[in-house]
């Protein structure tokens, strides 16, 4: 019984670190931050994309900026965009 505890808090200890984890780790090398706007509004939002391929994929939405290295960054492109018009204002 006690075995059979110990790797059950083993367990749900690693699925609560990958759950709380933005991305896996072997992914976390082949990924940046982008600025992405919705196709049909002007809303922009930040997010995280993968390489796969070469390519970052957003699905519909459309990529304003990035790659980015850090979500500072991003930000900062992202404040720019809304500057000029190109992304609503929050």
């Amino acid at each position: 019984m006690f075995r059979f505890k110990s790797s059950y808090l083993a367990l749900l200890a690693i699925a609560a670190t990958t759950a709380l984890s933005p991305l896996p780790a072997f992914a976390q090398e082949a990924s940046g931050w982008f600025v992405v706007r919705n196709a049909t509004t002007t809303d922009c939002h930040l997010q995280q994309l993968i390489s796969i391929g070469g390519s970052y994929v957003s699905g519909a939405e459309m990529k304003a900026g990035g790659p980015y290295a850090t979500r500072a960054e991003a930000l900062k492109r992202q404040t720019q965009l809304q500057a000029g018009g190109v992304c609503a204002k929050p």
